[in-house]
């Protein structure tokens, strides 16, 4: 029986609005919210979904295509059989004694603009824990995310599946957000500040969970001493661990690293590790033919400038259009400025406790480089009471988890049901 409770009344507006089934048929909200009302969720951590999630793995990697990217080969490893059979056992692990989960019903994702694989992320752990799903995608998809996802239609239609996970475009300005809001159990709302609140406002269903991934910011700490003793390769692997968490996206994730904190030793050896380090990232960035738009580097030239004039940086180091450094004398809120592409600032500390007077609710991720496990609990202990979600070793800001923004996405995709003899 399909899920009764979705079949609402919508205005006449509202049931006009057009919507686009990828690829190309157009439909409208009712007979969206009426192919969606007439399927039912499947338990969680079902094995058909084991299934789709592998059989999407396994098409992404034989793409030669997808496969010369590293998000999307990344992605194809995150959704491997193994990895994911990983996810299911450490769920079952994390339930309270005496619970079952079960699914939550229809949950809606609405990803963001600039990360071409987060919608897969956010889509796959809904469906790994038994839920309906639509996906609204971005209005402008780039050859490789459209072939992904004839990928993932692909590996649905063969096990049944597709009519239960609907990807579709509309207007960001049109009334069918609305609309999926009332028959929504979950809303995954990916994109930043102004997003979350322009769609909070819009009425969703008593029950409804949302889960926002608003704005963040992220940084990495370098032990400064360690970075002294390091030898050539040991350098160099460092940078080219450093060029995916910078140069991903164009440093326009909310996990990409933007600020680097030289921790301990003389400020004039961090003022020569800035130097090196830049240097590496240069070399890295050329070696991976990284290109930048024209106008990214005049957002670049102007970030630095009105860096130079208002925060009263100690030095700038721009010789290279692949990496922007900017050493700082304070320790100013420079969050909002974000030209990506390899516009990094730095700043010596002496100890962590400087890093956080500067750490605020907004702070996302941070990536580590040279600390044994005693020394980062410290660090931990001292940064997590004002912020940050995440402390991960360098090369690993973008690497997707369930674990993210602070919330565990498969308990969220799923509720507990109590069972008591």
């Amino acid at each position: 029986m399909g899920l009764q409770y979705m079949k609402v009344l919508h205005s006449n507006a509202e049931r006009s609005e057009a919507i686009t089934l990828f690829p190309d048929r157009q439909i409208t909200v009712d007979i969206l919210i009426k192919s969606i009302g007439d399927q039912s969720p499947h338990p969680v951590l079902s094995p058909p979904r084991f299934e789709v999630l592998n059989a999407l793995s396994k098409a992404i990697l034989k793409d030669a295509a997808l496969t010369k990217l590293a998000p999307w080969t990344a992605l194809a490893y995150w959704l491997r059989r193994s990895a994911v059979t990983r996810l299911a056992s450490d769920f079952d692990k994390r339930l309270p004694q005496g619970t079952i989960a079960a699914p939550r019903g229809c949950a809606v994702h609405l990803p963001p603009q600039n990360v071409d694989t987060i919608f897969i992320y956010s889509w796959a752990i809904s469906f790994l824990m038994g839920n309906l799903n639509i996906v609204r995608l971005p209005a402008r998809l780039g050859a490789h995310t459209k072939t992904a996802i004839v990928h993932l239609q692909a590996a649905l239609a063969d096990r049944g599946l597709e009519e239960s996970n609907l990807f579709v475009q509309y207007p960001s300005e049109s009334d069918v957000n609305r609309a999926l809001f009332s028959i929504a159990d979950l809303r995954f709302i990916w994109g930043g500040d102004a997003k979350i609140r322009a769609l909070s406002v819009v009425p969703a269903k008593p029950n409804c969970l949302t889960l926002p991934f608003s704005d963040r910011f992220s940084f990495s700490i370098l032990d400064c001493q360690a970075y002294d003793r390091a030898n050539e390769t040991e350098r160099d692997a460092l940078a080219a661990s450093m060029f995916f968490d910078v140069y991903q996206f164009d440093q326009m994730a909310c996990s990409s690293t933007r600020l680097i904190f030289w921790l301990g030793s003389q400020k004039e050896a961090a003022k020569e590790n800035t130097k090196d380090l830049s240097q590496r990232l240069v070399v890295q960035a050329a070696s991976r033919a990284y290109a930048i738009a024209p106008q990214t580097r005049m957002e670049k030239f102007a970030a630095s400038n009105r860096a130079a004039i208002d925060l009263g940086v100690e030095r700038v180091h721009d010789s290279s259009p692949h990496v922007t450094s900017v050493e700082l004398c304070d320790l100013p809120d420079i969050r909002e400025i974000k030209p990506g592409a390899g516009f990094l600032f730095f700043k010596h500390v002496n100890n962590a406790s400087e890093i956080a007077a500067f750490v605020r609710r907004k702070d996302q991720t941070v990536t580590h480089f040279g600390f044994d496990a005693d020394a980062l609990k410290r660090i931990a202990s001292e940064l997590l009471v004002s912020g940050v979600d995440r402390l991960v070793p360098v090369g690993s800001a973008l690497n997707f988890d369930v674990i993210w923004d602070g919330f565990d996405l498969m308990a969220q995709s799923s509720r507990l049901v109590k069972v008591q003899v």
